[in-house]
């Protein structure tokens, strides 16, 4: 039996795409590829040093700010599959966690309490700073001059990962003649499919993002997440790491 995350359909609200059965505000687990709540099923060990991904840092921006359980924000969502914003609407902050994606990768994420004006109606919503969904409250709805492809182009690197590739390489012997030789490089991709196959390895569909296996799809049995320290990990075990510059290392 298996389960398959097609990860080429969007969903309308990205929170769906986030782990949050089991989450901690805050704590020493933060920087952890193995907790209660990441997705991390592969039974190879990933090598010293790895990481996971901190979305809320996936540019510097500073914009970004540290909100409280009680204060007044503003609050919307985005509507990924249409590509477009909801409204920007008034609400209080009643939880605070560390929602976690694909193989650890986290994101803060603010649980918002709202109320309709008309009907007295509370509702409660899911929002990221990463994304430009909440904002300190003022007297007047927030004017965030952010495009909404820039908020899609950050989602999608949620999906970003270093899947292992085998790579021909042509080296010169003593003898000076040309030998081809396979050897295993970790290669910037993103995440297209998932398949979790119950009693068996996972199975992987994933497209390059540089050097010769950009926009290249290839079927791998584990990945990492795509971070400095896991290619600095990855290269202290002797492995090569293809940077998102296409430079081999």
């Amino acid at each position: 039996m298996s389960h398959i995350m097609n990860l080429d359909i969007q969903p309308e609200d990205p929170s769906s795409m986030f782990n949050t059965t089991s989450i901690e505000p805050r704590g020493p687990d933060s920087r952890k590829l193995f907790t209660p709540s990441s997705n991390f099923p592969f039974l190879q060990l990933p090598p010293l040093g790895a990481t996971p991904r901190n979305l809320d840092f996936v540019e510097t921006d500073p914009q970004e700010r540290i909100h409280h359980i009680g204060e007044q924000v503003w609050a919307r969502c985005i509507d990924v599959r249409n590509r477009l914003w909801r409204g920007w609407y008034q609400g209080n902050v009643v939880a605070v966690h560390k929602a976690r994606t694909y193989l650890g990768s986290f994101a803060r994420m603010y649980v918002v309490r709202s109320r309709c004006l008309h009907t007295g109606q509370e509702w409660r919503s899911c929002h990221f700073p990463f994304l430009y969904e909440i904002q300190p409250f003022s007297e007047k709805a927030p004017d965030l001059k952010v495009s909404i492809d820039k908020c899609l182009e950050r989602l999608s690197k949620t999906k970003n990962v270093y899947a292992p590739i085998l790579h021909e390489t042509r080296r010169t012997s003593e003898a000076e003649s040309e030998a081809t030789k396979l050897e295993l490089v970790w290669v910037p991709c993103q995440l297209l499919k998932w398949e979790q196959q119950t009693g068996e390895k996972d199975l992987l569909i994933v497209e390059g993002l540089a050097g010769p296996y950009k926009k290249k799809k290839f079927h791998v049995s584990h990945a990492l997440p795509c971070t400095l320290g896991t290619a600095y990990g990855c290269k202290s075990q002797g492995s090569y790491v293809i940077t998102l510059d296409g430079e081999i290392h």
